[in-house]
């Protein structure tokens, strides 16, 4: 078991809900633990940054939902690991740009 954010996880969890929790920060080992995890939810979190590498080690993430995050900066790389990803799903985050190239890396 893994705890992450205050709450205990398996680290063969194939999906996380993470919700109204205020995150400081999403750091490159954040997730490190979770290689199988395929369905990540952020709901109602105050995140404050994160790392360009905070998805680096999600590479069997599927679904990313991110819904009433605070988080309005996003690095160019931030999904560039994340080669399963197929459901992305960002609503009311407070984006008002995203760089050119956040999805070159996304089939």
């Amino acid at each position: 078991m893994v705890t992450l954010f205050g709450k205990e996880f398996s680290i063969n969890s194939i999906k996380i809900i993470i919700s109204k929790v205020k995150i400081e920060s999403l750091s490159v080992d954040t997730f490190d633990k979770f290689e199988n995890l395929q369905f990540l939810y952020f709901t109602d979190c105050e995140i404050v940054s994160w790392s360009e590498h905070a998805f680096d080690r999600l590479t069997s993430l599927k679904c990313l939902h991110m819904v009433d995050c605070k988080i309005t900066s996003w690095s160019e790389r931030i999904f560039d690991k994340l080669t399963s990803l197929k459901f992305l799903h960002i609503v009311n985050c407070g984006i008002t740009s995203l760089p050119k190239q956040i999805f070159d890396k996304l089939t």
